[in-house]
């Protein structure tokens, strides 16, 4: 895990670049959802974080595979306020429609979501 966050930063942390694209978003999402041991929770919850900001920083689109990614990584991780702040955030420009498997995902957990 330490090897692959100080690649992460590096790449999502540099400030004079706009690297970040949709498919870069989703192959590092992806990625996170991987590290799902407890003790790499909390590192895998500010990455996605982190690489949330950047993707709303620079106006990429959020592809439907990288909101699933962020909704899983947030609700195995009960942050409740963060998906509902995520869903609130969001709109049909600046993301993609989610999958039926994102949405059944959430209705699942929707009461844990809209408590927070």
């Amino acid at each position: 895990m330490n090897e692959y966050k100080e690649k992460f930063y590096a790449m999502v942390e540099d400030s004079k670049k706009d690297n970040i694209s949709m498919d870069m978003a989703e192959i590092l999402g992806k990625t996170l959802v991987k590290f799902d041991n407890d003790d790499q929770k909390p590192v895998r919850i500010q990455m996605a974080e982190q690489l949330e900001k950047k993707i709303v920083y620079n106006e990429v689109k959020i592809s439907a595979k990288f909101l699933d990614n962020l909704i899983y990584i947030y609700t195995e991780s009960q942050q409740w306020s963060r998906i509902k702040d995520l869903l609130m955030s969001r709109t049909s420009e600046n993301t993609e429609k989610p999958s039926s498997d994102t949405i059944s995902y959430m209705k699942k957990n929707l009461m844990y979501c809209f408590d927070a």
